[in-house]
């Protein structure tokens, strides 16, 4: 049975044979035999067959002269090509004939055949005029060994085949290269890296007969083979760790890389090695290295770009695997039949489709929503990454039972920590508070609906709703200055909390955003080149309230800003902190959106701005506070589970005794390294069907909407 290994040398050897005998072609002497697709087909290809091809819409005189039997027709008193006759044969005549209405290619093209061209044409149709089929539709046989005259010099099959060769040339074989330069040959072959200087010690002082089979043996059951060889299949199967559109951002398909190399190396049949790629997924009960072969046609690339049509980009990736299918396995280009007839090549457009049909039924979308890998997903943990996280997953389950024996203590001390809090609570700071906007009454500007929520009323955003009032605050780049509420976000798009910038005037002005999960703060003048902008490193909560607070201390510096959620300070990433000009601004302060974009979606209350920087303190009480005060004046049985779980989590983490703290803290810190390893887990790319077959069209001039045949 055929291994990679006999492929690739077998091919190799091909390559080294055309390569020789196109040198002759090129070269002023003719071949003895000229065959129809090594000679003739390239020449008809290149000057005749986009007039008269197996394109109908383009073809001219109803000839195809990729077609042996048209060739031969009798078309009335006169055929294309007389086998043995070439004065007989109108394609010979044609070609040179001195009557420019008859010449062909037309004078005025710029497909003019050359003198050597005609001349093999001639030859060929001389010899018989053997027509051949699209050599990527022949299977390959094998050849005879040929005779030489100095058999002696041949040590393996491949000997002979080149020594046929370099006799019929009247050339004779260089002399044998000394020992050191046939190891450093075969080490780049085989591994591509040079030999060492202890495997060249070792060769030189081998004087056994099979020193280099040796050799050989052993560069095959190298790693290094494998690795080496499987560059070239990568290279075909457009291997990449990257996705290629928009940003070009990261994903891992190294598992399937892998396979390939694991492939060679274990010396694969190679039908085996086609078929899994091409659906291992498909097999009856697929092992897990059979799926991961699929990911051979998940290669291709991806977007995650906002805006795109998602069909359009799905049907892309089809079209994708289509052409480089066909390219891999069938060795001809079947990209050009995506939009019409194949103009150079027998295949057509509804050809094209058929193969198409193949892979239309993926279970993805055009558009992936996440970073890295996109569904369909396979978790492809090693035996290392399997061991810590069955050791991690025993711990935690541990720590949960400990806690849990706790959880009786712990309620008591709840309920009897909640019956007080509320005459403990500090007052909330009201020292240079400039505005507050606690959402009780309709917001006239903007419209927003309101609803119930941690505090009573909230503001109701939907994205066009948003609030704006013409406050006299207008702070300046030197002012000190503090700014937040309460948000629940249910969209992870770009939403604005707080804004007063002006959109038409480089952006002048402050805010706080949120944006790719983190929370936002600029100060501008100009953006951005004179302007500051800090994204914290922690992520903002989405679906449930969180305080958001925002001071600044009037430095013009990046440091002089502080955001908290819920009353505890972040550390952030500084983008931006050249802020030089003026930041005021006569745009309304505006909740729920800058002024033409990122609007909020979700629900916002207790709105509070301060002419003064707020300390870690004030900033805590306005969260604890106000999150105390609602949630404790709830009965228990009414509260909600999440309503619950805030009040409990800040009772554990800020009121408990200090052996309940500890606990909670030690338990999800487990469960934080759990989950990040459980969410770190290696994924593949694989391919999978959907249930029901989607229905697949011809589409018309290869647009993916543009349905035609079923």
């Amino acid at each position: 049975m055929n291994t990679l290994r006999t492929i690739t040398g077998f091919l190799l050897c091909l390559l080294l044979m055309y390569c020789s005998l196109s040198d002759s072609v090129a070269g002023e002497r003719l071949p003895q035999v000229v065959q129809f697709n090594r000679h003739i087909r390239p020449i008809l290809t290149d000057k005749c067959l986009h007039c008269h091809g197996p394109d109908a819409n383009t073809r001219e005189g109803e000839l195809r002269l990729d077609d042996g039997q048209e060739l031969i027709l009798d078309r009335g008193g006169y055929h294309v090509v007389v086998a043995g006759k070439p004065q007989e044969s109108e394609l010979y005549l044609r070609l040179t004939t001195q009557d420019k209405e008859e010449q062909m290619p037309p004078v005025q093209s710029d497909r003019q055949l050359t003198t050597k061209e005609i001349k093999l044409i001639r030859l060929w149709i001389e010899q018989g005029a053997t027509y051949q089929k699209h050599w990527a539709f022949i299977p390959p046989e094998r050849s005879a060994i040929p005779d030489v005259k100095k058999s002696k010099w041949v040590r393996n099959e491949i000997d002979a085949f080149i020594l046929a060769r370099l006799e019929a040339e009247t050339l004779a074989p260089s002399p044998q290269a000394s020992r050191e330069t046939l190891l450093r040959r075969v080490s780049l072959d085989l591994t591509g890296l040079p030999p060492t200087l202890a495997e060249l010690d070792a060769f030189l002082s081998d004087d056994s007969r099979d020193a280099y089979e040796k050799v050989v043996d052993r560069l095959l059951n190298s790693k290094r083979y494998g690795e080496h060889l499987a560059r070239y299949w990568l290279d075909a199967a457009r291997y990449a760790d990257t996705n290629g559109f928009f940003v070009d951002s990261v994903r891992s398909m190294w598992r399937w890389r892998n396979w390939v190399i694991d492939a060679y190396n274990s010396n694969m049949p190679f039908d085996q090695f086609t078929i899994e790629q091409l659906a291992g997924d498909l097999l009856p009960d697929a092992t897990e290295s059979q799926l991961i072969a699929s990911g051979f046609n998940r290669n291709h690339m991806t977007t995650r770009e906002s805006g795109v049509i998602d069909e359009e980009y799905r049907v892309e990736y089809v079209v994708d695997r289509v052409k480089t299918t066909s390219t891999v396995w069938l060795g001809m280009s079947m990209g050009c039949a995506r939009c019409h007839d194949h103009k150079y090549d027998p295949i057509s457009q509804e050809e094209f489709y058929q193969l198409f049909a193949f892979f239309n039924s993926v279970k993805e979308t055009g558009l992936k929503n996440t970073y890295g890998n996109s569904p369909p997903l396979l978790k492809v943990p090693n035996s290392d990454f399997v061991a810590q996280l069955k050791k991690l997953r025993e711990e935690v389950a541990t720590t949960d039972k400990e806690f849990d024996k706790m959880k009786p203590e712990l309620e008591i001390s709840q309920t009897k920590w909640e019956k007080t809090v509320l005459a403990h609570l500090p007052e909330l700071p009201e020292k240079g508070m400039v505005e507050h906007f606690d959402m009780e009454k309709p917001v006239q500007s903007g419209k927003p609906g309101l609803q119930k929520g941690l505090f009573g009323n909230a503001a109701l955003l939907d994205g066009d709703a948003a609030m704006e009032t013409e406050s006299k605050i207008n702070f300046e780049r030197t002012d000190p200055f503090s700014y937040g509420g309460w948000m629940k976000l249910t969209s992870g798009s770009p939403a604005c909390l707080i804004s007063k910038n002006d959109d038409r005037n480089s952006l002048r002005g402050f805010d706080v955003m949120m944006r790719k999960g983190k929370a936002v703060v600029h100060l501008i003048h100009k953006w951005n080149i004179d302007a500051i902008q800090v994204m914290t490193k922690s992520s903002i909560t989405t679906g449930q309230w969180q305080h958001v607070m925002v001071t600044y201390d009037g430095s013009g510096k990046a440091s002089g800003i502080n955001i908290y959620l819920d009353g505890k300070p972040q550390p952030f990433d500084i983008r931006y902190d050249n802020l030089r000009g003026s930041i005021r601004t006569s745009q309304p302060l505006r909740i729920g959106r800058r002024s033409t974009s990122a609007a909020f979606y979700g629900m916002i209350d207790e709105v509070r701005i301060y002419n003064r920087e707020l300390n870690s303190e004030e900033v805590y009480q306005l969260a604890s506070s106000q999150l105390l005060k609602a949630l404790v004046s709830i009965p228990d049985k009414k509260r909600t589970t999440k309503e619950k779980e805030k009040l409990h989590k800040f009772f554990i983490t800020e009121q408990a005794a200090a052996k309940f703290q500890k606990a909670y803290s030690h338990r999800n810190k487990l469960r934080k390294q759990l989950h990040h390893l459980e969410s770190s887990i290696p994924t593949a790319m694989v391919m999978q069907e959907l249930p029901k077959p989607r229905d697949t069209f011809l589409l018309l001039r290869g647009q993916y909407d543009e349905h035609g045949k079923k």
